[in-house]
């Protein structure tokens, strides 16, 4: 997204309505994966919509040589 749109709340409006949607055509149960590790910052967004965490599962890499 564009700075000049970002903290405009857009994100969660979408979100918003996407989630709306999915629980006027019957859904109970929404579940999602989000790589903690990237900063987009999308955990802050989706708590703020109501998810909650689960599980986490801590990734491990090899670091380079």
């Amino acid at each position: 997204m564009r700075p000049a749109w970002r903290w405009r709340g857009l994100a969660r409006a979408l979100l918003s309505r996407a989630l709306l949607d999915l629980r006027e055509r019957g859904a109970a149960v929404i579940r999602l994966n989000i790589v903690a590790e990237f900063r987009t910052r999308a955990s802050d967004l989706y708590r703020s919509v109501g998810f909650r965490a689960l599980k986490e599962f801590p990734r491990y890499r090899k670091s380079p040589l």
